[in-house]
């Protein structure tokens, strides 16, 4: 049995972690034999060095629930046991599982607590309205999990609030070369997008800091997007931006995972629009909120292209099971992406993601829930303990204080601790 081969196959993005995940059935029965307690080790090596934020962020409940196990029964470090925890936690709660989003924080602070409703939101509230109103009435009694399910909140709510104009949720399907299923990745596409001289023929895309041609089959979509971006805001009057030619630099932030496809043609397009409104001298802001994420092409005349429909459902699944409010996508793909929802939607009751369909750059960009305005205002830094969505400011809560204080007492009868 060589555990290094079978890793080193296929180590893009969380491929190597699902991979050891399938092959630790054909080493467990040797978990106790010290002839084999060479290959446990080197396994348990490989699976910690394996674990992180980026491969473990788009798995699924159940995925994450064998890899909590796994890491249990290897005896794998604390740390990466939390981090697996914390994401459970995070998922059952986006999805209105207060229930299991609990027990999962349980397991992280160990102190004895247990939820017995068994309801998965209150009162008609939202998903992230129901946590909310979980979270203050928790008791005190229980002050690590109190403290880790608060910091949970701030968190979300940050996510949910923030407004940026260099940053954008993006959905891909990872392309691994393998014929495993379709996975969505939620990823924050990046970038600042700058005029070029005016002597410049042509713009320019530098991707995770490599100089892109047209032709490129992942950013080829991205000088469509400029190239619409620029049609649009030439239709709006702005004479210099809408003839000039830019300088874009975009970054996904998971480095070893393969893209390919029209993904971030929308999202490429709209951050290129609120970057180059964003001068100090247009005296305005045009902001992308963190609570969306995009999918979809575009040609050079801002016309929203679909994306692959047999994949769509992947995207989907992966929006829904994350802080994600508003999923933009193309019109064609909306019938695929309503059908999965709805399947999702009839598991997860309280979840409340919204499909916004669109057609063109302008009907993203005038769809207030897609850029948000705020005049005279400049997107400032924000603390790190707010949100690890940099560089924005908050858009303003949408809990009603109102509906909170009215479901606080119901909730409360609904919990109790052992």
């Amino acid at each position: 049995m060589n555990v290094y081969a079978l890793v080193l196959a296929n180590d893009a993005g969380d491929s190597a972690l699902l991979q050891l995940l399938d092959f630790w059935p054909r080493l467990a029965p040797l978990n106790n034999n010290p002839a084999y307690s060479s290959y446990v080790a080197e396994f348990r090596a490989l699976l910690e060095g394996a674990l992180s934020d980026d491969t473990i962020s788009d798995l699924s409940l159940g995925e994450l629930a064998k890899l909590e196990a796994l890491c249990v029964e290897v005896g794998a470090k604390q740390t990466s046991l939390q981090s697996i925890r914390m994401h459970i936690a995070r998922q059952n709660f986006y999805v209105g599982k207060l229930d299991a989003g609990l027990a999962a924080c349980a397991r992280i602070t160990q102190e004895n607590v247990a939820i017995e409703k068994s309801e998965s939101s209150v009162g008609g509230l939202s998903e992230f309205e129901s946590y909310h109103v979980f979270v203050a009435a928790f008791e005190e009694r229980f002050p690590a999990t109190k403290k880790l399910l608060q910091e949970m909140l701030d968190q979300w709510q940050a996510e949910r609030e923030y407004v940026s104009t260099d940053r954008v949720y993006c959905l891909f399907v990872q392309n691994n070369g393998t014929s495993e299923k379709s996975r969505g990745k939620l990823r924050v596409l990046s970038g600042s997008v700058e005029e070029r001289g005016r002597s410049a023929q042509n713009d320019e895309i530098t991707f995770d800091n490599q100089l892109r041609a047209a032709d490129d089959p992942i950013v080829g979509v991205a000088y469509q997007g400029l190239a619409a971006t620029r049609r649009y805001l030439k239709s709006k009057g702005y004479s210099r931006l809408g003839t000039s030619y830019y300088h874009a630099r975009f970054a996904v932030a998971d480095k070893r995972a393969i893209y390919t496809g029209d993904s971030l043609g929308v999202a490429a397009a709209l951050l290129a629009y609120a970057q180059l409104l964003h001068t100090e001298a247009l005296r305005h802001d045009h902001l992308l909120p963190g609570d969306i994420a995009c999918t979809g092409g575009i040609d050079q005349d801002g016309n929203v292209i679909s994306v692959n429909d047999a994949t769509i459902h992947a995207k989907v699944e992966r929006a829904f099971f994350s802080h994600v409010k508003y999923l933009v996508l193309p019109v064609e793909n909306v019938a695929s992406a309503r059908q999965h929802l709805d399947a999702l939607t009839s598991q997860f009751l309280a979840r409340q993601l919204l499909l916004l369909p669109i057609s063109s750059l302008s009907a993203a960009i005038n769809d207030h829930n897609v850029v948000r305005r705020k005049e005279s205002a400049s997107a400032s830094s924000s603390p790190n303990k707010r949100s690890s969505f940099a560089h924005g400011q908050s858009a303003g809560s949408d809990v009603d204080g109102a509906g909170l204080l009215v479901s606080l007492c119901d909730l409360s009868k609904g919990v109790a601790m052992v």
